[in-house]
């Protein structure tokens, strides 16, 4: 079955807080995310929370990408949302697991939208 939309749920644990509560580390993660996907950047927005936390997202060419932190929690989820299929979910775990430093990564690939 065709599928339109791929929605990719990629949880990270274990990681340095100080890296989550960086709004330029993890945007520029995001925009190397979107380097393995093979698609541009159209927009960004980023916005760091008080006392601590960052959501980024960034509207891609195959739809949108999106990091929720939580350094207190030593937590972080992204969300990738895409009409694209010229990466693999390992491809872009692989690049995380080294970006942010740990090997507690689970991911769930959900396929939206059968076309009519």
């Amino acid at each position: 079955m065709d599928i339109l939309i791929r929605h990719i749920i990629i949880e990270l644990t274990d990681c340095a807080p100080q890296q989550l509560d960086d709004p330029t580390f993890l945007e520029d993660a995001l925009v190397d995310v979107t380097k393995i996907m093979q698609t541009d950047v159209k927009s960004k927005s980023t916005y760091h929370f008080a006392p601590q936390g960052v959501t980024s997202i960034l509207i891609i060419g195959a739809s949108h990408i999106s990091v929720h932190t939580w350094p207190e929690h030593n937590y972080a989820n992204i969300d990738l949302v895409v009409c694209t299929t010229n990466f693999t979910v390992e491809e872009i775990v692989a690049f995380l697991r080294q970006r942010f430093g740990t090997d507690q990564i689970t991911f769930t690939e959900i396929l939206r939208g059968a076309p009519a």
